[in-house]
C-alpha cells in the first residue's frame, strides 16, 4: 500500500527494484544508497506504455544517483 491506494506486486529484482500494478495505473520504486526512488502512473488504457517509460526513468534517476553515491 502506498497512502490508500493498494498496489499488487508483479516483479521485484532483489534489493533493487519492485513494480506493482493497480486498476489503472502502477508504481515502480529503486532503492538507491540512501533513497527510494518512487514512481506512480496513471493509465486508462491498459496497453498504453506509460509502465515502461516509468521503469526506464525511475531505474535511470536510481542509477544516476547510485554513481553519485547517494
Amino acid at each position: 500500500m502506498i497512502g490508500d491506494v493498494k498496489y499488487h506486486v508483479i516483479r521485484g529484482e532483489a534489493g533493487s527494484v519492485i513494480r506493482g500494478r493497480q486498476e489503472k495505473g502502477g508504481v515502480v520504486i529503486k532503492k538507491t544508497t540512501s533513497a527510494l526512488v518512487i514512481g506512480a502512473y496513471l493509465s486508462e488504457d491498459t496497453n498504453n506504455p506509460i509502465a515502461g517509460e516509468a521503469n526506464v526513468v525511475v531505474e535511470q534517476l536510481g542509477d544516476y544517483l547510485i554513481a553519485q553515491g547517494i
